[in-house]
């Protein structure tokens, strides 16, 4: 599965991600949104959605060399 991707600066904390996030992957804890890479089941609404494109994919966790 692919990872997610937060940029921190980018973000401007709308909350848009962590409101079409279903499974609760993404939550706003202590002023910047978390992931949860145990919970994500990889829809990637999230980056979809986001305007600022704070969020991206990453490469696959197996990719690891």
């Amino acid at each position: 599965m692919k990872k997610i991707l937060l940029d921190h600066i980018k973000c401007k904390l709308c909350g848009g991600c962590v409101a079409v996030c279903k499974p609760l992957a993404l939550v706003v804890r202590t002023g910047k949104v978390h992931y949860s890479p145990k919970k994500c089941v990889a829809c990637y609404n999230c980056e979809k959605i986001c305007p600022q494109g704070a969020i991206s994919i990453g490469a696959d966790d197996e990719d690891k060399d």
